[in-house]
């Protein structure tokens, strides 16, 4: 008669466990859920940091090179003074 008292409480303890087998593995389910949307979200700030450093580049070389052309400009602007200082100098009788 063991046997047979037995064996609606292992039932028992079984479906127990079952249950607490599903509950964990849709708590994991969630879980895993949450942990993808978070890791699509990391995702998404990556490509958006990839982008920005790309335009942040690009902003730099135009910068570059308008300095660039500046420096050009002025030092033609310098030569251009200097010309019309020796100019001027002559003019005026080196005075």
């Amino acid at each position: 008669m063991t046997q047979s008292n037995d064996t609606p409480n292992r039932l028992d303890r079984i479906e127990a466990i079952l249950e607490q087998l599903v509950e964990r593995t849709n708590e994991n389910t969630q879980q895993l859920t949450i942990t993808m949307q978070s890791v699509d979200r990391l995702a998404n700030i990556q490509i958006e940091a990839f982008q920005a450093i790309g335009t942040l580049q690009q902003l730099i070389a135009d910068t570059q090179q308008s300095m660039s052309e500046m420096q050009s400009e002025v030092r033609g602007l310098q030569t251009e003074n200097r010309r019309i200082l020796d100019i001027l100098q002559h003019r005026n009788g080196g005075n």
